[in-house]
């Protein structure tokens, strides 16, 4: 009697250890492993800059025409192609492009500094007639190389 007790505890045991085991194993998998697929639709060009077929910049509407999302060569590597961006507001780009070419000519050398929407430091960086973007997120800085006024009016698509 006491082997058929010990043996029925063992069994109960293993049991448990396998479902414990089961349960453990398959319920994170499970939450982990859902995909959701979504079609990626292009965003409309609007303009860039790529003088010799070396691209530096682009400037791109989004989908749903809610913002504008500048695309550059972080210059920060030189070995490597690291691709940044930022966005700007639909309602704002305007005021951001007449910023830029009113600022472009000046003489001496000037920095404006925007917070953009997601906590970004946008800075524009105007000397010797060009302007350079920079962008600091909290702990990295990348920055574009300077444009001219020609560059940032084939990136706007003006004149």
């Amino acid at each position: 009697m006491f082997s058929i007790v010990a043996l029925k505890n063992e069994v109960n045991s293993k049991f448990i250890k396998n479902l414990l085991f089961c349960l453990l194993f398959f319920i994170p998998v499970y939450s982990f492993s859902q995909i959701e697929i979504k079609e990626k639709k292009d965003a409309i060009r609007i303009g860039e800059i790529s003088p010799g077929k070396v691209w530096l910049m682009s400037l791109e509407l989004s989908n749903d025409s809610s913002t504008y999302i500048f695309s550059y060569r972080n210059l920060a590597y030189q070995q490597i192609i690291d691709v940044k961006s930022f966005s700007i507001a639909s309602a704002d780009i305007d005021k951001f492009y007449n910023t830029i070419i009113a600022n472009i000519e000046s003489p001496e050398k000037k920095e404006f500094e925007m917070k953009l929407a997601n906590g970004d430091v946008l800075t524009l960086t105007f000397h010797k007639n060009k302007v350079s973007f920079s962008v600091w997120n909290g702990s990295v800085l990348s920055y574009s190389q300077y444009f001219s006024k020609k560059q940032i009016n084939e990136l706007f698509a003006k004149k």
